[in-house]
């Protein structure tokens, strides 16, 4: 009898140190769970949060793709530039651009009466940095990016009582306003060469423009249109114009032609 009472303590004491020791790892694992989850959740909230930064660091993550980390994609989104507007709206900006023999490193306002008067920047080069033209591959800068001021010429305005100053049109246009040109179709420009066009075969009209703005002696250019290639005659000046010649076109070396 006295060892069958014996035997029941010694069981009763083993069931309550058991029951002891699994309420104490249950302590300790909800203890260490809410340490996990507090530093968890405190990691969290130094994770950039990209739902918060709008479209413009959503589309730069994109666009960076899984090429980095959350914290350098972070980084780089503040050194992108980003179009806002423009027929290449919401693309990042490439820099350093070539645009008509200039190097841009940052958005220009060349030409920008063709950009909705906004600076703008290039969404695609070729191989060597020149603006691919004729594929909507542009856009305007949105705010943050490099743009310059702006160096367009603002009108000074007169004076009451003073005669208006004939209006003229800007450097490397012909005509007079408003029909201000910058190329002519079926026109040729004769003399004054800077390079014969059999020494610069030209595949299209926009590529004898972009040879004239890159020559540093050639400000106009007259393209014998011809299949592949036609005769691209780099000019000193425009002198000798004569119409009415269908093989031929000729322009200015600033002109923004309608397919840049």
């Amino acid at each position: 009898m006295v060892g069958v009472m014996g035997g029941r303590s010694r069981g009763l004491l083993t069931l309550a140190l058991v029951v002891t020791a699994v309420g104490a790892q249950k302590k300790f694992s909800e203890k260490v769970l809410k340490k996990t989850t507090t530093e968890k959740a405190k990691l969290a909230g130094d994770i950039p949060n990209w739902t918060k930064k709008g479209p413009k660091t959503e589309i730069i993550k994109e666009f960076l793709g899984g090429l980095l980390d959350n914290q350098k994609q972070d980084e780089a989104a503040e050194t992108i530039c980003i179009t806002d507007s423009g027929a290449s709206a919401h693309k990042p900006c490439i820099f350093p651009f070539k645009f008509n023999g200039v190097t841009y490193d940052g958005c220009t306002w060349v030409s920008s009466h063709l950009t909705e008067h906004k600076p703008w920047c290039s969404t695609m080069v070729d191989e060597v940095g020149h603006h691919i033209g004729g594929m909507g591959k542009w856009g305007n800068c949105a705010p943050g990016c490099p743009i310059p001021p702006d160096d367009r010429e603002v009108p000074v305005p007169k004076k009451k009582g003073t005669p208006d100053a004939p209006l003229t049109c800007p450097p490397g246009y012909f005509g007079e306003p408003p029909s201000c040109s910058c190329f002519e179709d079926n026109t040729a420009y004769f003399g004054n060469n800077a390079k014969v066009g059999s020494d610069n075969l030209q595949p299209s009209r926009m590529a004898c423009q972009k040879s004239c703005s890159d020559h540093p002696e050639c400000e106009f250019w007259t393209w014998g249109k011809g299949t592949p290639e036609g005769p691209c005659y780099l000019k000193h000046t425009r002198d000798n114009v004569t119409p009415g010649l269908d093989s031929y076109i000729s322009g200015s070396k600033q002109c923004p032609l309608p397919e840049a």
